[in-house]
């Protein structure tokens, strides 16, 4: 199983977002949210639903990119469908 900071990344490059972009959203510095998708740095909860917001997906697919990546080939991954 993939680390979450690993689907993180791989989450936030599909979608086109810039790490910069990521951290200023966060309000963290660019070298802290590097640290989460390096996983070398615990997430806390709170972080990772914002970070699902910013993604506009359920924290779910972020901990199962496998189910993420299903899903959004079926074009279904929308936390408002």
């Amino acid at each position: 199983m993939d680390n979450i900071g690993d689907n993180i990344r791989r989450i936030r490059i599909l979608l086109g977002i810039k790490q910069i972009t990521m951290a200023k959203m966060l309000s963290l510095s660019v070298t802290s949210y590097g640290k989460i998708e390096r996983n070398e740095v615990g997430i806390k909860p709170e972080r990772l639903e914002k970070i699902a917001v910013i993604f506009q997906i359920d924290v779910d697919y972020i901990q199962n990119l496998s189910l993420f990546l299903k899903v959004l080939r079926q074009g279904f991954v929308s936390k408002e469908d």
